[in-house]
């Protein structure tokens, strides 16, 4: 079987195509608010699926794994990394608030 042949039938088959959501977006010019209608979701759900801050329900992730030729397993994986990244980051006590400017702790000073 030649690659043109073995690339059509991976596309038939519905194997994934892009690792993750993040990388679907870019790639393919989509926005998360066309992505979110398109799979009955919200454009705040897409942006916390994408940035690791919640798992889809079953059903929704299904849906998006179809829509955007991506692993299931990639919502989970996405999951589990930005919290082991935010346990690495409570230990070493450096936490991230990106509320706060680092221009500002001097300011703190003064009240």
């Amino acid at each position: 079987m030649d690659i043109k042949s073995r690339r059509s039938a991976r596309r038939r088959s519905g194997a994934a195509r892009y690792p993750n959501l993040a990388t679907y977006l870019a790639k393919t010019h989509d926005t998360q608010a066309r992505l979110a209608d398109a799979v009955d979701a919200t454009q705040g759900q897409i942006s916390r699926i994408i940035r690791g801050l919640i798992v889809p329900r079953p059903a929704l992730a299904l849906r998006l794994a179809n829509h955007c030729h991506v692993p299931v397993d990639s919502f989970v994986q996405n999951y589990q990394s930005r919290a082991a990244q935010e346990r690495r980051t409570s230990r070493t006590g450096v936490a991230h608030d990106p509320a706060r400017r680092p221009d500002t702790a001097a300011d703190d000073s003064r009240r």
